[in-house]
């Protein structure tokens, strides 16, 4: 699906090309990194991006490694993780967006990727101002209850065990999440059935870190915003993320189908962006300090 929104052109040390989506400009007083969710392209979130705009925020969506205009497509020859996408993928887009920005940088994220934005400020500390988490949470199985609870279950074993069998996961043909990397399956789901980011990663200096205690140490504030109807993240799959960052100055929003106009679930604020933008542009404003962490 084409759009005609402007893009920042990146490539990563190992060769992955891809686009960051712009939905602003220089004259905005704020810069947000944002990562969509599992299986989202950039493209989907643009209306977002321009409700942000309209709250002096320029957002740049980043795009995810075998999605939208990614120059990769998962398959048994062509496999990546969290690593990657930490490491290469966001570690480039985030040096894209220092390049042109004077001022500070937030980052923010969807579902997974709110997770991801979460432990990608804890890599990199020094570079974020803030962390913005919409519809996300750990999805760890305890966090459920009833029927949800075994489906997620059933949803970690079933992935897992088809992307090693298939060579990627056929998301599009399930209905659940795109074409997904199988690696990047494996550690979805063990972090269904652990609760915990359990592989190890590095920082920006290559030193050895645990992604756990690297979010432990975490020192920044964090807006959570949780759509009330979202039955894929509950508020306990928040707290578990949450918990993760006793040091970090935590703000909770709840949005309703009131707030909203239309319900309030894990994907439907995509199409009425415009109360979540507000709420974000309020928070970050209250947020803002005249450090410059880069």
């Amino acid at each position: 699906m084409p759009h005609d929104q402007p893009v920042l052109q990146v490539t990563t040390s190992d060769g992955h090309q891809f686009e960051l989506i712009d939905c602003g400009d220089s004259s905005c007083r704020y810069t947000l990194l944002f990562l969509p969710g599992l299986g989202i392209s950039a493209r989907h979130l643009i209306r977002f991006g321009r409700a942000l705009a309209e709250h002096n925020i320029r957002a740049l969506i980043h795009e995810w490694r075998g999605a939208g205009s990614s120059s990769l497509r998962a398959s048994r020859t062509c496999n990546w993780g969290y690593q990657e996408l930490l490491n290469q993928d966001l570690a480039a887009a985030l040096d894209c967006v220092v390049e042109i920005t004077d001022g500070p940088i937030w980052i923010g994220g969807h579902s997974l990727g709110s997770q991801l934005a979460s432990l990608m400020a804890a890599l990199q500390p020094e570079r974020i101002r803030g962390l913005t988490i919409v519809a996300g949470g750990t999805p760890h199985w305890r966090a459920f209850t009833g029927l949800m609870r075994i489906k997620i279950l059933i949803a970690a074993g079933f992935f897992s065990g088809l992307s090693i069998i298939v060579g990627h996961l056929p998301g599009k043909r399930l209905g659940f999440g795109g074409q997904e990397a199988r690696s990047v399956m494996t550690n979805w789901c063990r972090t269904i059935l652990s609760g915990r980011y359990r592989q190890p990663d590095r920082d920006a200096n290559g030193q050895l870190v645990e992604l756990e205690q690297a979010l432990a140490a975490l020192d920044l504030p964090v807006l959570s915003l949780r759509m009330c109807d979202d039955g894929w993240v509950p508020q306990r799959c928040l707290d578990i993320l949450l918990s993760k960052m006793p040091d970090s100055k935590i703000t909770q929003r709840q949005l309703s189908a009131e707030q909203l106009g239309r319900t309030a679930d894990h994907f439907g604020w995509m199409q009425a962006p415009e109360n979540p933008a507000c709420v974000i542009g309020n928070w970050i404003q209250q947020n803002d300090t005249s450090r410059d962490l880069r």
